[in-house]
């Protein structure tokens, strides 16, 4: 297993892991599958994925398919000649590098 690891975050990759985790869903103990439940379809109506704890918890299941570095590296592009900006070489948290900055909850936000 250790030389497979980390996984491939390629297309295929992505959608295996949220396979995965659908199946891990529908082995929690009363969980329900929705779709299973043969609920009449309305068009324009998306019903969620699963029901958990006795149909108290409602869970729907959304996976990224695109990488959203590049948008957070845009925003953060914009303050790097700023004086409180730290210097670091690799890769840092984003929370590690918004904590050197007075205006980090905007930044955050607009993230």
């Amino acid at each position: 297993m250790a030389e497979n690891w980390p996984p491939s975050s390629g297309p295929r990759e992505r959608g295996r892991l949220e396979e995965r985790f659908l199946n891990f869903l529908a082995g929690v103990p009363g969980s329900e599958r929705i779709d299973a439940l043969g609920l009449p379809s309305h068009e324009g109506v998306e019903y969620a994925d699963f029901l958990l704890d006795g149909r108290r918890v409602v869970v729907e299941v959304k996976s990224l398919e695109t990488d959203t570095a590049l948008k957070v590296e845009e925003v953060l592009q914009k303050h790097k000649n700023r004086p409180e900006y730290p210097v670091f070489y690799g890769e840092w948290p984003l929370e590690r590098v918004l904590a050197y900055l007075p205006d980090r909850d905007a930044i955050r936000a607009e993230i």
